[in-house]
């Protein structure tokens, strides 16, 4: 008779079961299925991993077990077992990315998980490669160095999401037009502690322009009260009219060590002024970022009064947090009494 195992999201069937012993191991063979509620499945995993993977749709997958126990009383108990099956849905969104239907093998070889796919998306590629070590400790999920993602377009949902933290300027924007590529040169993920998970890697924006969001807005209200001290014109509407930034073509690198994405040399226009920022945001969204503003040469050949400032920069400070940035004002009152 077959055995049944469930649980939340899957209900597995053993169709077929051998055993076999020696005076020092036993084996267990198993063949069976899975019934997989992928989107019930989606909802067990750690908060932090389950906003950025959301499956739907019910599968059945094959699942060939076989199991080895060892004579070493040291030995993890998963260190035997091998097993081979499928994980796929019908939709999903993986880190932002719309995802069609798919299908992707999952083998396990001496208590060490491995899964590999390459998936075309939203006129890209979504790729992956993860090995991780069932028998440890603590679940440590290690991508592979390679391009994840390759030209797909930026969503809402990555601005919401993972994108946010590395490029801070494109958080919560309300509306993102423009493409990416993500490379990972290291990546060790822990789904149940994002803090201690180190990640380094480089993302090309593929030019991009950013609609609406708290820090976006705050950046654009402080360059345009900068032109309009620069102007001595204090009637020009700073007002809430929408104006996006835009990203040119650039690679970005950046790391996460210790709960911090770090990045250098994200460069952005607004109108006719480039501004660059560095430093990190915390998995809480708080900040400690430093805009760099070039202060363009068609101004101080408009606005003499301005000379001592070519070829200079002007330092913003950022902190605060993602969603209630805090931009220090000290410049502006600098260039409010140069006047």
């Amino acid at each position: 008779h077959s055995l049944r195992l469930k649980t939340d999201g899957c209900d597995y069937t053993v169709n077929h079961q051998s055993e076999a012993t020696t005076p020092t191991t036993s084996q267990i063979v198993s063949k069976g299925q899975a019934v997989v509620e992928t989107a019930k499945l989606s909802t067990t995993l750690p908060p932090m991993t389950s906003s950025q993977v959301q499956l739907r749709g019910t599968q059945t997958f094959p699942v060939d077990v076989v199991w080895t126990s060892s004579d070493d009383p040291q030995a993890s108990a998963l260190a035997g077992l091998q097993a081979t099956t499928r994980i796929g849905w019908d939709q999903a969104r993986v880190v932002g990315v719309q995802v069609g239907k798919a299908d992707v093998p999952v083998t396990i070889d001496g208590g060490q998980l491995s899964t590999a796919a390459e998936i075309p998306v939203s006129g890209g590629m979504l790729r992956w490669g993860i090995a991780s070590d069932l028998t440890a400790d603590e679940l440590v999920l290690v991508q592979q160095p390679m391009t994840v993602l390759e030209n797909v377009a930026i969503t809402p949902e990555m601005s919401k999401g993972w994108l946010k933290f590395v490029t801070p300027l494109v958080a919560e924007a309300t509306s993102v037009d423009g493409r990416l590529s993500l490379t990972l040169s290291e990546a060790n993920l822990i789904p149940t502690n994002p803090r201690k998970q180190t990640v380094v890697g480089r993302l090309v924006m593929h030019s991009a322009e950013v609609g609406p969001g708290p820090l976006s807005n705050k950046v654009i209200g402080f360059v345009r009260q900068i032109d309009a001290i620069r102007k001595q014109d204090f009637t020009q509407q700073i007002g809430n009219q929408a104006v996006w930034l835009r990203m040119p073509e650039q690679a970005i690198d950046f790391q996460m060590i210790e709960g911090r994405v770090i990045h250098r040399n994200l460069n952005v226009r607004i109108g006719d002024v480039t501004l660059t920022t560095a430093g990190s945001v915390d998995v809480s969204g708080q900040m400690d970022l430093l805009g760099s503003m070039p202060i363009p040469d068609d101004w101080i050949e408009k606005s003499p009064w301005l000379a001592s400032l070519r070829g200079q920069s002007l330092q913003i400070p950022v902190r605060g947090s993602l969603t209630a940035p805090q931009l220090d004002g000290s410049i502006i009152q600098q260039l409010g009494r140069q006047t």
